[in-house]
């Protein structure tokens, strides 16, 4: 592989995240870095965009085991439950039918018939049960132990309701003769065994009772035995039902064996007592948390990539007096490639309120802050010198971009100055007119300046939306309204400056060619007594750009100029309006501005 450069630096780069380097291509590569600094923020992309991979371990690998279910004996099960219950069906209603001397007899039979068929089961059980235990494991024998006992519980009830529908119609002796017979068929099946059947019923507190009940006729559970009852917390409402068998005598003073706690060892989470109000503010907490995870994330990304960042217009304007920095904060860093801007501006040129201002204003894009900064100093001469005004501003814009083709860009712009004041020079003012439309009284009623110097201090915030089709913004600066007691003594209540309000929206139309476009705008500010709206349009044609612009308050403005790729020049002249002196005065203003190369990172946005 060759060595570094800007050709192949992104193989470099992802075999250095990769690990393949060696020692003395790591060294080549360092060298690189170092005589090219803006190429770190690609070895810090790749690092980020490297994902190691780590091993999860499932705590219960166990449980993602499927148990085979022996679904062949759960249907054979079935049939025979299904079988013996119409079979005791039209036995009982045949006992109806030989109501009289052979009610007796039939009723033997039917018990008799009834006691052979629950013998052949339990024999059969008990093989299944053999078999199962050799192929089977535990977990499998439970399942299909289950199966069968309530197969037989489906049974046992069906005699129970045939006994019962029986006995109803014959007085106590038939009825102690029948319990007789049982009891004698019964104790004629000494190797037969008992069975019980558990089951779960689900109670308002949230647990399981778990209850046992033998298939013996007229034999009740014994209380010297475990308690019938096993509470048992699980962490679903499914019935639970288990089958026990022992090779016991059928005494009735024997109790049934009831599952308990530790044979129902399915995991931790079945024996935990469910309370229903315990997935109430703890879920809720955590999916707020989840959402704002997700959020910032999404924030992230997006200050990331500002990929609609390459929809900036990078606009002119007719307003008097300003840059594209002042009418938007947020235009800061929005072309991604560093931006100086100058302008000169000779304000009502030959009057007594004569003003000459400069500025310097410096931004680009940082991808380290993820975002715009932007430095602008400002000074202004007013009556020869009579008063100074000199501030330095300091501008950040995040940029947030929703897609390739809408951004989303705030901004906070911090400013500091200072105002000094020559007595002298303004020897016999009675007003003061530095801002276009607010006149100030300097020093009414005779008094004298009180001092000569004034620090101020303030903020401004705004907020531009650029889209593939349009712009829009708004900006408010003056928030902490500082004080600007310069014009007068009276302490007690000090001058303080307005809120300067400014919004703006606009679009600009290029030909396929790109060598023709058509940039109209629409801004309106206030501050203080001025108020204002200007519409205009700017012309461009290969190099050569030609614009005007016309003001609510009747200021035409016009311009022309020279746009190239790295450069600017634009001469601007309006004729605007006093309202200390009433009078129109022409006033010129001269723009330069000067453009950068992008950054590596600001190409790879630009060409995307």
């Amino acid at each position: 592989m060759s060595g570094p450069s800007f050709s192949n630096i992104d193989l470099w780069l992802f075999e250095l995240a990769e690990g393949n380097l060696s020692s003395s291509q790591v060294e080549q590569l360092e060298l690189f870095l170092l005589q090219n600094p803006d190429v770190d923020i690609d070895r810090d992309v790749w690092e980020m965009s490297k994902i190691t991979p780590t091993q999860e371990i499932y705590p219960n690998q166990e449980e993602l085991q499927r148990k085979r279910r022996p679904i062949a004996w759960f249907y054979l099960t079935s049939a025979a439950s299904v079988a013996l219950l119409f079979g005791t069906t039209f036995m009982s209603n045949d006992s109806f039918e030989g109501v009289g001397n052979d009610v007796q007899l039939a009723k033997n039979e039917q018990h008799a018939a009834l006691v052979k068929l629950v013998k052949e089961e339990v024999a059969q059980i008990r093989a299944k049960e053999i078999q199962f235990s050799n192929e089977n494991n535990n977990a499998s024998l439970e399942d299909a132990t289950t199966s069968v006992n309530q197969s037989l519980m489906s049974n046992e009830q069906s005699v129970n309701d045939t006994n019962v529908d029986v006995n109803s119609s014959f007085d106590n002796s038939l009825q102690n003769s029948e319990e007789s017979t049982v009891n004698n068929n019964t104790r004629a099946n000494n190797s037969s065994r008992n069975h019980s059947i558990s089951f779960a019923n689900f109670e308002n507190d949230g647990t399981y009772i778990v209850e046992s009940n033998s298939i013996k006729n007229g034999v009740e559970n014994s209380p010297n035995k475990t308690s019938n009852n096993d509470i048992i917390s699980v962490s679903n409402k499914a019935m639970i039902a288990k089958g026990t068998q022992s090779n016991i005598e059928p005494n009735p003073a024997e109790e049934i064996e009831v599952l308990s706690k530790d044979d129902y060892a399915l995991s931790s989470r079945t024996e935990t007592k469910i309370n229903h109000n315990s997935f109430g503010s703890s879920g809720y907490k955590k999916s707020m948390k989840s959402k704002l995870f997700g959020f910032s994330r999404a924030v992230q990304r997006m200050m990331n990539n500002p990929i609609a960042l390459k929809n900036y217009r990078d606009p002119s304007y007719h307003v008097p007096g300003m840059l594209p920095n002042d009418i938007n904060f947020s235009s800061a860093g929005s072309m991604l490639r560093t931006r100086v801007q100058t302008l000169s501006r000779l304000q009502w040129m030959g009057q007594k309120n004569e003003q000459l201002m400069n500025q310097i204003s410096v931004d680009g894009y940082s991808y380290g802050m993820r975002g715009g900064v932007g430095l602008q100093i400002n000074h202004s001469m007013y009556n020869g010198g009579g008063i100074n005004v000199a501030s330095a501003a300091l501008t950040y814009s995040p940029k947030f971009s929703i897609n390739k083709s809408i951004s989303f860009e705030p901004s906070v712009r911090f400013k500091m100055g200072n105002k000094t004041l020559d007595a002298s020079k303004m020897e016999g003012a009675k007003q003061v007119e530095m801002d276009r439309q607010s006149v100030e009284d300097y020093y009414p009623n005779g008094q004298a300046p009180i001092g000569s110097s004034l620090w101020y201090k303030d903020l401004g915030a705004g907020l531009m939306v650029n889209t593939e089709w349009f712009y829009i913004g708004a900006q408010v600066d003056n928030l902490f309204r500082h004080e600007n007691n310069i014009f007068s003594n009276d302490i007690s209540n000090p001058d303080r400056a307005a809120y300067h309000i400014i919004a703006t929206v606009g679009t600009d139309w290029v030909n396929k060619k790109e060598n023709m476009s058509f940039s109209p705008y629409m801004v309106y500010q206030k501050n203080d007594k001025l108020s204002e709206a200007w519409l205009g349009a700017n012309f461009r044609y290969n190099w050569f750009v030609v614009g005007a612009g016309f003001s609510t308050l009747m200021d035409p403005a016009a311009s022309i100029g020279l746009k190239f790729k790295r450069f600017s020049f634009t001469y601007n002249a309006d004729y605007s309006l006093s309202k200390m002196t009433n009078t129109r005065s022409l006033s010129h203003q001269v723009t330069l501005k000067f453009v950068g190369k992008p950054s590596r990172f600001g190409r790879r946005i630009l060409n995307l």
